[in-house]
C-alpha cells in the first residue's frame, strides 16, 4: 500500500473555529407553502480544523441568496480567514463577479480557494460532513414535507446534534 500523504498544513494547525471554512450546498429539499411544494437548499459551512458545522437554508441557487447565507454565517460565526468551496456557479460568481463580495473579501483579507475542476473526491473530509447532514435529514424527515420554519428548526437541531458529537 502506498504511503499516506501528510494532512494539509491548514487542517492540523491550531485555529479559531471557522477560521478555515468549507462551504457547499446540499438538497434540494421540498417544503410546503400555501398548499404547494417548492424547493429549498441547505448551505453547509464546516470548519476544516474542528469539523464544526453551520447550516443555513437558501430559497434558490442564485448568487444573491448565497450572499445572504454567507452574511448570516459571518454575523454569527465571525469572518473566516480562508474559504474553500467546490466550483459551483453561484460560488464562482459570488467570489469573482460580485462587487460586494470582492470588497468584503479584500477588506477582511479572506482567501477563497476552489477545488480542482472535476475532482469531487478532493474534499473527502468535508464530504463526510455533508453525508452526516443528509443522513440526519433522511432520518428526521423521512417522506414528510415541512413548512419553511419547521425545516429551519430541524436544520438547526441537526446542526446542534452534529456539533455535539465527539471530534476524533
Amino acid at each position: 500500500m502506498p504511503p499516506m500523504p501528510p494532512f494539509q498544513k491548514g487542517r492540523v494547525t491550531e485555529a479559531v473555529a471557522f477560521e478555515r471554512t468549507y462551504l457547499g450546498y446540499l438538497g434540494p429539499l421540498y417544503i410546503k407553502t400555501s398548499g404547494e411544494y417548492r424547493k429549498v437548499w441547505v448551505c453547509l459551512f464546516t470548519c476544516l480544523v474542528t469539523r464544526a458545522v453551520h447550516l443555513e437554508t437558501v430559497q434558490d441557487m442564485s448568487t444573491e441568496e448565497f450572499l445572504l447565507a454567507l452574511r448570516r454565517f459571518i454575523a454569527q460565526r465571525g469572518s473566516p480567514m480562508e474559504i474553500n468551496s467546490d466550483n459551483a456557479k453561484q460560488f464562482k460568481l459570488a467570489s469573482i463577479k460580485s462587487d460586494d463580495v470582492q470588497t468584503y473579501i479584500s477588506n477582511h483579507g479572506i482567501k477563497w480557494n476552489f477545488i480542482v475542476e472535476r475532482a469531487p473526491w478532493y474534499g473527502g473530509y468535508w464530504e463526510r460532513i455533508v453525508g452526516l447532514v443528509k443522513r440526519s435529514l433522511r432520518k428526521s424527515l423521512g417522506r414528510r414535507s415541512l413548512t419553511d420554519i419547521q425545516l429551519l428548526t430541524v436544520i438547526k437541531e441537526i446542526e446542534s446534534v452534529i456539533n455535539s458529537r465527539p471530534f476524533l
